[in-house]
């Protein structure tokens, strides 16, 4: 008994269909594999341009100017 089911004629087609599938499955992994590196690089990207725009001095809070001169005040 053959594990491999017998085709006849028709065997031709069914294993150029089943090539074409790996094929694209195959392909489809690998495009998605290099978008998701396309897109933790851009996220990567972005992220540091954002900490840049971010200065410390608004990133943190703390008393302001007026509230500084308020308690200086006698």
């Amino acid at each position: 008994m053959s594990l491999l089911p017998v085709y006849d004629k028709y065997a031709p087609y069914v294993w150029s269909a089943y090539g074409l599938t790996a094929l694209i499955l195959i392909g489809l992994a690998l495009w998605l594999a290099l978008e998701a590196r396309r897109a933790a690089r851009t996220l990567a990207e972005l992220e540091a341009k954002q900490a840049r725009k971010t200065s410390p001095a608004s990133a943190a809070p703390g008393p302001s100017a007026s509230a500084a001169r308020l308690r200086e005040a006698p």
